[in-house]
């Protein structure tokens, strides 16, 4: 219903936290509430298809935890809520920031972490079970990445 106010009539105001995919992103009583909508015009192409960008992450979790739950990868508690219209996931606020990332991208893939040996055995295993090749990524910088998995 505040979908539309200003940020500052807002009930709760959205939280700059990096990355431009999940829309607006929330933090209240240590859950991660995002709005799914397109809010830098063009990411996904509409609020439909943000809406479905929210589906794949719950589907990529249930995935991982399905698949990985013992391998040492573990994932938020997670759920997707469709109200008004509109899609919410909501997760668990996990304690994660540039300094305790080791694998992935915290920056919309300008930098691809791979600092863990530990994290990769982990993710090489998770890999396997999900039928998931070594893959190269490529930085939004044009910089190509160690193989991951």
């Amino acid at each position: 219903q505040e979908r539309h106010l200003p940020l500052s009539l807002k009930t709760i105001e959205p939280k700059q936290m990096g990355g431009q995919a999940g829309g607006q992103k929330f933090i209240s009583h240590n859950i991660m509430w995002k709005f799914a909508v397109d809010s830098h015009h063009g990411f996904f192409g509409s609020d439909e298809f943000a809406a479905k960008a929210c589906s794949h992450e719950l589907l990529g979790l249930s995935n991982i935890y399905q698949f990985g739950s013992d391998t040492g990868v573990h994932v938020p508690l997670c759920c997707l809520i469709d109200y008004l219209g509109y899609r919410l996931i909501a997760m668990s606020f996990l304690p994660i920031d540039k300094t305790t990332l080791v694998a992935g991208s915290g920056d919309c893939g300008r930098t691809i972490l791979n600092k863990s040996p530990e994290m990769q055995q982990k993710l090489e295993r998770l890999a396997t079970r999900l039928n998931l090749k070594r893959h190269y990524v490529t930085t939004t910088g044009g910089e190509r990445s160690p193989p991951l998995h």
